[in-house]
């Protein structure tokens, strides 16, 4: 009997990126064109939200589990090197030419400092494309999961020390990132608690029930205890910690975003059911591919689709509208594409010359 070494294979993970990304441009789109006006009862503003809602926090499970999987497979080793490189520094040659543009068209109007902390993405009040939020957000949570991870080696230690800063966010993210992250302060630990979850205990288990004749009898029991054990822990851990927490909601007026987050987990939650149910049968070859560009997709797609105003400026004829901004998103897949295939060649790159390094030494 075979069994799937992860929960989520990679393609997966790619697809649900794909899916992450067409909500999230489809709800900047809906909130321009207001395609859902007339709708009785939910309205354009609330399903533009839902759909906003349900794409950026399932980047952040996908980040949270693929750091975990990343870490069982290769430890610690380039962490910030590689976040350097997939993350910063396409963000921040997307900025400078953004910036540049807008320079040229409205002059300086902001300090020296400012345009720094923008270009660098510490700051989450990007006026030059409010979607950026998502790079300070993304960082705070690589240096929390490095930092966890560097104390506990990703053991339960890593993952208590990530869901304790997740809890505390609700308390502290409002006030620096605003309504923007409200509804996904729990999604990045969520993806690392699954990984973990399935691959020291799930996994584990399989590979025992698997194993047992090969192994030695006493070390096969204690493996299983001690999966017995996770398995009263965790979830009686989760209760407590969910009664301390809806107290402390209570008391703070929290509660609006505990049903935003748990919302924002059902979505995501209902896309990973799905695509694992449906990925057999269906190849998602297009799914995958938008997943594959996603990150170009999210440093473009407000830039090219929504600043230049074109539902304003256009004539007051749908279909004309509806027609340009598929030609805009179309302008956006092939400038995507182009971006990614650069970065992807600047990697391999800075890939072979470490490994050129690590073979003179």
């Amino acid at each position: 009997m075979t069994m799937s070494k992860e929960l989520l294979s990679k393609n997966e993970c790619t697809v649900l990126k794909g899916i992450a990304i067409l909500t999230v441009i489809l709800s900047h789109i809906c909130g321009v064109c207001h395609l859902f006006d007339g709708i009785p009862v939910i309205g354009n503003e609330q399903i533009c939200s839902a759909l906003c809602e349900a794409g950026m926090p399932l980047f952040l499970f996908v980040s949270g589990y693929g750091l975990h999987i990343s870490f069982q497979r290769h430890g610690m080793q380039g962490y910030w090197k590689k976040r350097f490189i997939s993350v910063l520094l396409p963000y921040m040659a997307v900025q400078t030419v953004t910036m540049f543009i807008y320079f040229i068209i409205h002059g300086t109007d902001h300090s020296l400092i400012y345009n720094l902390s923008v270009l660098l993405g510490v700051n989450a009040s990007n006026s030059y494309d409010p979607t950026m939020w998502y790079i300070s957000y993304a960082f705070f949570w690589y240096l929390i999961f490095y930092i966890s991870y560097m104390i506990g080696h990703g053991s339960l230690i890593s993952v208590f020390i990530t869901g304790a800063v997740s809890f505390m966010g609700f308390f502290y993210v409002p006030f620096y990132w605003g309504n923007n992250a409200d509804y996904c302060i729990l999604t990045f630990f969520t993806g690392v608690l699954v990984a973990w979850f399935y691959s020291s205990h799930i996994r584990n288990t399989e590979c025992i029930a698997q194993d047992s004749i090969e192994t030695d009898d006493t070390a096969s029991e204690h493996r299983s205890a001690r999966s017995r054990l996770l398995i009263l822990f965790t979830p009686l851990s989760a209760l407590l910690l969910a009664a301390a927490g809806y107290t402390l909601m209570i008391k703070y007026h929290r509660l609006n975003i505990i049903t935003e987050n748990l919302g924002s987990l059902a979505a995501g939650a209902a896309f990973v059911i799905l695509v694992k149910l449906l990925h057999k049968i269906y190849s998602f070859h297009i799914l995958s591919f938008i997943g594959s560009i996603s990150f170009p997709l999210y440093l473009l797609e407000w830039k090219l689709i929504i600043t230049p105003g074109l539902y304003d400026i256009l004539p007051d004829i749908p279909a004309l509208k509806y027609i340009t901004y598929g030609v805009c998103f179309a302008l956006t897949l092939v400038l995507s594409l182009l971006l990614n295939m650069a970065f992807r060649q600047l990697t391999s790159v800075t890939a072979g010359h470490s490994s050129s390094k690590i073979n003179e030494e």
